[in-house]
């Protein structure tokens, strides 16, 4: 009789049980074999029963310890991937934070920029104004100074002394509200 080949070992044991047990039965019908041969088979298949009875034993005890070592492994790997959930979300909240403490820094430093632009441009304009008024009142002294020089050639009526004596007062008069516009 040829088995098929498997290449589980607990197969093989039980279909060489079976071969060895049909050999023992047809040998007991055609009384062929001596009783000494059959003792014989009987051990062997005795010797086979108890390996596959020990080795289904094994079979149950192996089965029974990779369940519990395969359901610990997938606890591992489940509380593993809820610890790099977890990972994650405290490096984005972290980089979150990080984004949020540059985007007010940038703000504070645009307001101080911006604050210190309108200061300057304040200043600027007071300056400008200033100027200005300077200008003004400079061109008013220079022309009220036009106006004396022409003044100053001979009048007819007024002495020289008490026309230079007048265009002197005046002049200093004016420049002393010159020298106060410019400090």
């Amino acid at each position: 009789m040829i088995q098929s080949l498997s290449l589980n070992p607990f197969d093989s044991l039980k279909s060489v049980g079976r071969t060895l047990q049909v050999l023992a039965m047809d040998n007991n019908q055609n009384g062929d074999v001596e009783d000494n041969g059959s003792d014989l088979l009987a051990e062997e298949l005795a010797k086979l029963q108890r390996q596959y009875m020990l080795m289904e034993s094994n079979k149950k005890a192996y089965t029974e310890e990779m369940g519990s070592h395969l359901a610990k492994q997938k606890k591992i790997i489940c509380s593993l991937e809820q610890e790099k959930v977890n990972l994650v979300e405290h490096v984005n909240m972290t980089k979150n934070k990080q984004k949020e403490t540059n985007d007010l820094r940038l703000k504070e430093c645009l307001v101080e920029k911006w604050n210190e632009y309108l200061c300057v441009n304040d200043e600027l304009t007071d300056q400008k104004k200033c100027h200005d008024d300077i200008e003004k009142e400079i061109l008013k002294i220079q022309n009220e100074l036009d106006l004396i020089f022409r003044q100053r050639e001979p009048s007819a009526g007024k002495s020289k002394n008490k026309v230079e004596c007048d265009l002197q007062r005046h002049e200093e008069l004016l420049e002393n509200k010159l020298h106060v516009v410019i400090i």
